[in-house]
């Protein structure tokens, strides 16, 4: 009998399941029993799974889809109730496992009892070069993460770093964290499922860390900059800092949620289906809504953007990177989507005309100074990290001027705020 259990959730990804499932199997660690928590797939599979791997992995169905967090809940309720095992490592089902990593996550933690969670050092599929993530920190009195190793070279990586928290998708856990910590919160869906975990890990006196000798490839597009990555990331940061955040952070917290609120309304101007989540994400949090959203609370960006227009029309793109700007190479295939013309980085000598679209970048786009910027309508997009954009008159006026607005906004919200995150905090107890 193995100690340890290698756990998989999948929904409708059923090639990337068998893919994923294929490089466990073919890890230079061969004790572990595989189990998969389908959340109602239906796009075969269940079937494929029991086709190809028989009775080498056991099948958790779910009648519905109960998101990443339901289907990790239900899959270390499952395990831990066994009786057996000491580690559960974890994968998402678009996550192609390097042969050695199950065996140095392992390895790590043999060696470090008083460690709850490590994570593996995530590679994105599509660019080899780069590290996207290995472990994070939350930020409190900024309300965000922080991922201090996102796109840099895997050979300027430290063996391991203590950490805030190590994503549920490529991670190995103790077992008897779970008696004092619990389960992951199923209610969460999705996102910050796995920060709020390792949040109640670090409170009930574990570390959580990662490591770079166990890597993992992610070789799936994020839902991030869609609606419903956008709501449930709010909704659930919100509900994750009222429950866990100090007094002294908690106190602030109602200016921070006001504050980030407001931001997000004002650059999402031009995309409401964005702002209507955020809306749907604000309010849910503060009346404990949790689970799954509905289907209108998470509609989807519509196909033409406001910007289109303006990249269609030009012959050369040239992109100014701006202080703080690390999305160059999304920003080029966002831009090579509706366009053919060519992207060149801009240089002090390169000639320019009427017909080349200036592409302006920065950290984000309100944190910029609006006086000196060289924007020209028609020939100027300025874009940031979180694909806001400001591409014509009608938008520099509003960007520029949103400080002015700001008071009347808090006047309007942060009473009903601070109001609501109380309530959460005290059910939270």
């Amino acid at each position: 009998m193995t100690d340890l259990a290698v756990l998989v959730v999948n929904y409708n990804k059923r090639d990337l399941l068998i893919k994923c499932l294929d490089s466990i199997f073919a890890s230079d660690e061969v004790d572990f029993d595989v189990f998969v928590v389908d959340n109602a797939s239906k796009d075969g599979s269940v079937d494929a799974v029991k086709k190809y791997f028989k009775d080498r992995v056991t099948l958790l169905v779910n009648d519905e889809n109960t998101g990443g967090a339901g289907g990790f809940h239900r899959g270390m309720e499952h395990i831990s109730g066994m009786n057996q095992y000491k580690y559960i490592a974890e994968f998402d089902n678009d996550i192609l496992v390097k042969s050695d990593a199950i065996r140095e996550l392992r390895r790590y933690m043999e060696k470090n009892p008083n460690v709850a969670a490590c994570g593996a050092t995530i590679i994105d599929m599509e660019n080899l070069e780069t590290v996207y993530e290995m472990g994070a920190f939350i930020d409190v009195e900024n309300f965000r993460l922080k991922l201090p190793f996102h796109q840099v070279k895997y050979s300027d990586l430290p063996d391991e770093v203590t950490c805030d928290y190590v994503a549920f998708g490529a991670s190995i856990i103790l077992v008897d964290s779970l008696k004092n910590a619990g389960l992951p919160d199923k209610d969460f869906f999705i996102f910050w499922d796995d920060m709020e975990f390792c949040w109640r890990l670090r409170k009930s006196g574990y570390k959580v860390c990662a490591i770079s000798a166990a890597v993992v490839y992610h070789c799936s597009p994020s839902v991030y900059q869609q609606p419903m990555g956008s709501y449930y990331r709010m909704r659930n940061q919100i509900v994750c800092f009222a429950r866990h955040t100090d007094a002294e952070i908690f106190e602030n917290l109602a200016e921070i949620v006001t504050g980030r609120f407001f931001r997000t309304m004002v650059v999402n101007i031009n995309t409401p289906e964005r702002a209507n989540a955020y809306t749907h994400a604000l309010f849910d949090a503060l009346n404990g809504v949790m689970g799954k959203a509905e289907a209108h609370k998470v509609a989807p960006l519509a196909t033409v953007q406001k910007w289109h227009s303006l990249v269609k029309g030009k012959g050369k793109i040239i992109v100014h990177e701006g202080r703080g700007f690390t999305q160059r190479d999304a920003l080029a295939s966002i831009l090579r989507s509706v366009t053919d013309a060519p992207i060149a980085i801009a240089s002090d000598n390169m000639a320019t005309d009427n017909n080349t679209l200036h592409v302006i970048t920065c950290y984000h786009i309100l944190d910029i100074d609006y006086t000196s910027l060289p924007f020209i309508e028609g020939e100027t997009l300025i874009w940031d990290n979180y694909q806001n954009f400001i591409c014509d008159a009608a938008d520099f006026s509003v960007f520029s001027a949103h400080k002015k607005f700001y008071p009347v906004f808090h006047s309007m919200l942060y009473g009903y705020i601070k109001n609501k995150l109380n309530l959460l905090r005290e059910a939270w107890g």
